[in-house]
């Protein structure tokens, strides 16, 4: 059985140092950083422990897609496809990879693993989960941490986000024995209660 920290949105770290500094197994878990901002990179090839940097966006297909760069000097919200806008932007896109995250798990991993999943990627949660469900790479995970993005501006139809607005509380409906809800990832009282129920779980 492998165990597997999957963060993704993972900006500069921070949620992952959290993990690996406040839970006493951290050590036994494969630790995959998923971060579309290139600026990161650099951070992770100085972390203490190891882990894999992936450069790119998550959401609901393998391509390539146009993406703007959060040019902030906060780790704020780092990145965002040409639909959303969670950041302070600048002119340019960046032609990046999105990743498929349910074909990532369901080719990299089996149900015996045990996968927690950090998700905090600027409103592409609307896409991603209800892909989840639909590949049924949801079985094979045990843990999500989901920071929702209820007014990030999405560049399409009402009608067409409202179908995925209701997906997605179906599916946080339908698996809330595996949900925990956090307002804010960077706010130190909430990595707190992350960490503490990760403790209560561990």
């Amino acid at each position: 059985m492998k165990k597997v920290f999957i963060d993704c949105g993972a900006n500069s770290g921070r949620v992952t140092d959290s993990f690996f500094d406040k839970i006493s197994k951290a050590s036994e878990y494969e630790i995959i950083c998923i971060e579309a901002n290139p600026k990161f990179r650099e951070n992770f090839e100085k972390k203490k422990y190891n882990c894999k940097f992936i450069n790119a966006a998550v959401g609901d297909e393998n391509k390539r897609i146009k993406f703007k760069i959060d040019e902030s000097d906060v780790a704020y919200g780092s990145s965002s496809i040409l639909s959303k806008r969670t950041g302070k932007f600048g002119k340019d896109f960046l032609d990046i990879k999105q990743i498929d995250i349910a074909d990532f798990i369901n080719s990299n991993y089996s149900i015996e693993d045990f996968i927690v999943l950090k998700i905090d990627i600027e409103g592409s949660e609307y896409d991603v989960l209800p892909h989840l469900k639909k590949t049924k790479a949801i079985e094979k995970i045990d843990i999500i941490f989901l920071d929702l993005h209820p007014n990030c501006k999405l560049g399409i139809d009402n009608n067409i986000f409202q179908k995925k607005l209701k997906l997605t509380n179906e599916f946080i409906k339908d698996y809330q024995h595996k949900i925990y809800l956090e307002p804010d990832f960077w706010n130190s009282e909430d990595d707190k209660n992350i960490f503490k129920k990760l403790k209560q779980i561990f």
